[in-house]
């Protein structure tokens, strides 16, 4: 009984060991929690002349409508810029583009795609496919409306 334990020990022990490393990554990534709107975090040690919000407006699984507010504190004006996104099926990146699709058709036309490292009820971490620059969201209110039925 004890020979049959100790070699099936090593493989209870490595099981264990992958569902626990599958499970702290579930946490970290939820691909239906895009949806809402999304505060840019400032770094910590950077000073913040204003504050940015992104709201995410699905118009399909991978397809939807972005609005960014930037609050500008120097200048004490708010502005708002119109973009559509596109995500991959697994919701791991995003493409933010202006125009009227991800392939710029019209001068001025642009797309910029983002890796989405964490994704959350609460936080949002993506990474520039450009410059590595990382960006931190926290939530500010989900995209589920609770007042109408």
């Amino acid at each position: 009984m004890i020979m049959k334990f100790k070699s099936i020990f090593p493989f209870l022990l490595f099981f264990v060991s992958v569902v626990f490393v599958a499970c702290d990554n579930d946490d970290d990534f939820h691909a239906d929690e895009l949806a809402g709107t999304w505060e840019v975090m400032a770094a910590k040690d950077v000073a913040a002349d204003g504050v940015k919000y992104f709201t995410f407006s699905p118009t399909s699984d991978v397809e939807g409508k972005c609005e960014v507010l930037y609050s500008d504190f120097l200048v004490g004006k708010d502005t708002i810029y119109y973009y559509g996104y596109i995500r991959s099926f697994d919701g791991k990146h995003i493409n933010i583009f202006t125009g009227k699709s991800q392939i710029p058709v019209e001068e001025g036309d642009r797309t910029e795609g983002y890796d989405i490292e964490t994704l959350n009820s609460d936080k949002m971490v993506w990474k520039a496919e450009a410059d590595g620059e990382k960006i931190t969201f926290r939530r500010i209110s989900s995209g589920i409306d609770t007042t109408s039925h």
